[in-house]
């Protein structure tokens, strides 16, 4: 539990938040913050609802070695020797075949399959604590954070097919979770207590908030929406132009992630274990579900809103109807403890877990988890497009993506 404006300032817990541009949203995510540790956590969130699926990946149902069976494309498949399997109608073996890394269809575009598992692409090397993170069309964007309490934070991008990064925006006091829309960044610093945004090409900074401890982000059409766990906890939004903030949710007990689509917000509560929606214009807010344990990151798509939480003590990945109804764990135990961020794209949700330090995904109606990549260090921030996942490794000041 919190202790105070002033102590949270100094022992942030922090994590990212990403973005999906595409379908009907535009979601993105959250920081976390304790009072006893400063290492990054619990991030947004995520990105949802693009609804464009995503390449073949592995776990999809195609005939084993040896097997009788049909394989993918209804050819009859073949018998293979030990270790290799039948992936439309020839024996390969999924260990190391870059066009089925894994499973049968899951192309590595390029990059080597090594150990079952496609080798990640590193689009930036040496970054500062890189935290909040997010995706267009032509670029890869994040948050360097330096060092606490200085004015070494700073905002950059990488072109999404690789190249040199490019600094945006320098001088940032530990600036937080990156968003984007068509024309400008933007970021939350909650040393600074602003929502701030620049254009995609750099130029004047713009402070469109001054005022709380804002953490998750998003943008959607005209406006900016943030959560305020501190000094007292509310859901706000404010025109992407500018002017006065309106508060959509006011005396939330501690808000962190966030997640918009054209018509609602939802946020987690996490003292008060639940998953909350209001109206983009306001009004009456709904209980989407309750009698949850630290909810943290969200993400939504144009059926279901998905959080991390606790069950047991064991970290889990739950998902719920967007109208309310029972909520059910996809994933629950040691792939999902310490859960930093989450992702969805219609057909998978994608999580970073500093544990192990995993990136995954699972099937939006559950299944066996997935795993992306392994052996990071400290994964955080987590976004997809219609091709790869991205993530932040905070620990190794890297920039990483990986088919999807």
């Amino acid at each position: 539990m919190a202790t105070g404006y002033t102590q949270l300032r100094t022992l942030l817990c922090l994590a990212g938040v990403g973005l999906i541009a595409g379908g009907c949203a535009l979601v993105l995510g959250l920081d976390e913050f304790t009072d006893e540790t400063a290492s990054a956590g619990g991030g947004t969130t995520s990105a949802g609802g693009s609804g464009s699926g995503g390449t073949a990946s592995a776990g999809g149902g195609t005939a084993s070695a040896g097997g009788g069976t049909a394989s993918a494309g209804g050819v009859e498949a073949p018998e293979c020797p030990n270790g290799q399997t039948s992936c439309s109608g020839a024996c390969t073996n999924t260990s190391y075949d870059p066009q089925n890394c894994g499973s049968c269809g899951h192309d590595c575009l390029g990059q080597p399959c090594v150990k079952s598992l496609c080798l990640p692409i590193s689009l930036a090397t040496g970054q500062a604590s890189p935290i909040g993170m997010a995706v267009d069309a032509n670029s890869v964007y994040w948050a360097n954070q330096g060092e606490f309490n200085t004015s070494a934070g700073a905002l950059m991008k990488v072109p999404i097919r690789g190249g040199a990064p490019s600094v945006l925006v320098e001088g940032q006091r530990y600036p937080l979770n990156v968003v984007v829309d068509s024309m400008n960044v933007y970021w939350t610093s909650s040393d600074q207590g602003k929502v701030m945004k620049v254009r995609l090409g750099g130029g004047a900074v713009t402070s469109l908030v001054d005022t709380g401890i804002p953490t998750g982000v998003a943008v959607v059409g005209s406006h900016v929406y943030w959560t305020n766990p501190y000094p007292q906890g509310s859901v706000m939004k404010v025109r992407i132009d500018g002017g006065d903030p309106v508060a959509l949710a006011e005396a939330q007990p501690r808000p962190y992630g966030i997640a918009v689509d054209d018509l609602h917000v939802y946020w987690t509560n996490s003292d008060g274990g639940a998953v909350m929606k209001v109206s983009v214009e306001g009004g009456m807010l709904t209980v989407v579900a309750e009698g949850q344990d630290s909810p943290s990151a969200i993400a939504v798509d144009g059926v279901n809103v998905y959080w991390t939480n606790v069950v047991g003590g064991k970290g889990a990945l739950m998902r719920a109807p967007i109208d309310g109804g029972a909520p059910v764990a996809l994933v629950s135990g040691q792939d999902v403890e310490n859960v930093r961020n989450i992702a969805v794209d219609g057909s998978y949700v994608y999580w970073t877990s500093r544990d192990g330090g995993k990136v995954m995904k699972v099937e939006v109606d559950g299944g066996v988890p997935t795993l992306l990549a392994g052996e990071q260090q400290y994964p955080t921030t987590i976004v997809v497009d219609d091709t790869y996942v991205y993530w932040v490794d905070r620990d190794a000041g890297t920039v990483m993506k990986v088919p999807k």
